[in-house]
């Protein structure tokens, strides 16, 4: 089943309203549709038809608001008189495009939406564009600058005195808690965030069950045990990918939740995704901001990053930006994902755990060292210079 876009559901749950204030802002500003009709004639009253929702553009504001302007094309109903003879005809003007501007909470499910104003349509770039699924629309090259924002805004003290950052601190300056336990039984999920309460089953190491938990809202839950894609099994990068969730991703979670009440919470796991919903382009754009975006979290985080002896793949974009300066990778890796470790310009040091005709084995994306130090890698039987 095609899930529901925000314009769509904008139309449905607000429709009635958006079309009283167009037609408030015609009846108003009868010239405009004087304009359309011949000289001949003389408007004598309006009707609104229908309205043609054509695209929406999403801005987001501080905390869970968002202003948007709605792009919509009414097919006006005219009657009019002719003043030679007194005739009535009537005439559709429907090339009227008109920018419908409105806001509203996500996290009360818009129920105080409201229209700002009605005007002749004009495109105003969003500051902060939200794509129609309200995830934040960030190219690449902005990842660094919305790292420093968070950072900015919980943790300034690291940049201002270029001290590393405890991540638990971010997650507790967001109003986070922390639950270290095991997730799921084959190690699949390393990170969950939850936006509100949920019972859930999690995987009991000790009696090897799923047992039911009740989770508070506002939680996230680190699986310090699990391998995983993006986190590589280290506590704090999992905790920092979470936040970064929480401080871009926790709109479009309102949003899907106001056509899903059953889901819950952000889960990370191989695939990435949500709990309760199937795999979307949505979630896969989540994703690929977490992994993009924590690793510039993770510069003030951690120089040397060893990783488990399990992992068989890094994905791309796994250490994107990252500023350290040594990585231990275990024999057991046989594919690096593409831009895995582009811009890690600070890398001198690869330590693997295997031979260098491993090494050379291992298949390379594209540009997966693009950028970096002049590094060496360090293999059982010698050294293999960049």
């Amino acid at each position: 089943m095609r899930r529901k876009k925000f314009i769509e559901y904008v139309c449905e749950k607000f429709g009635e309203k958006i079309s009283g204030s167009v037609l408030n802002f015609i009846l108003k500003n009868r010239g405009i549709i004087e304009s359309y009709i011949p000289s001949r004639y003389s408007l004598k009253y309006i009707e609104i038809d229908n309205i043609e929702y054509k695209t929406v553009y999403i801005d987001s504001k501080e905390g869970n608001r968002i202003e948007f302007d709605l792009v919509v094309v009414p097919e006006v109903d005219c009657s009019i008189r002719n003043i030679r003879n007194d005739d009535y005809d009537r005439e559709l003007v429907d090339d009227l495009w008109l920018s419908v501007a409105c806001t509203g909470d996500v996290s009360k499910s818009l129920s105080d939406f409201r229209i700002i104003s009605v005007n002749e349509y004009f495109q105003q770039k969003p500051k902060k564009p939200l794509s129609d699924d309200l995830v934040p629309i960030i190219p690449k090259a902005d990842y660094e600058k919305y790292a420093k924002e968070l950072l900015e805004k919980y943790y300034p003290e690291c940049i201002e005195r270029l001290e590393i950052v405890d991540p638990v601190i971010i997650a507790q300056r967001m109003g986070l808690q922390i639950l270290k336990r095991s997730i799921a039984e084959d190690g699949s999920i390393f990170g969950q965030i939850f936006f509100k309460d949920a019972e859930v089953g999690l995987f009991n190491k000790e009696h090897k069950c799923i047992e039911k938990v009740k989770v508070p809202r506002n939680t996230i839950i680190v699986d310090a045990d699990a391998t995983s894609l993006f986190s590589l099994g280290s506590v704090n990068i999992t905790i920092a990918h979470e936040c970064v969730h929480y401080y871009l991703h926790k709109k479009a979670f309102y949003f899907a939740q106001m056509l899903n009440d059953n889901l819950t919470q952000i889960q990370c796991q191989t695939s990435g995704g949500w709990k309760g919903e199937e795999e979307t382009s949505r979630n896969n754009w989540m994703e690929i901001q977490a992994n993009g975006i924590a690793p510039y979290i993770n510069n003030k985080l951690i120089k040397e990053i060893v990783i488990p002896d399990k992992v068989t793949e890094i994905k791309k974009y796994a250490f994107h930006g990252w500023n350290g300066t040594s990585i231990t990778i275990p024999d057991s890796v046989t594919s690096i994902g593409e831009d895995a470790f582009e811009n890690c310009s600070s890398l001198t040091r690869i330590t693997f755990q295997g031979t260098k005709a491993q090494w050379d084995a291992i298949r390379k994306g594209s540009y997966w060292n693009y950028n970096t130090g002049r590094y060496t890698v360090y293999c059982k039987d010698g050294a293999i210079y960049k």
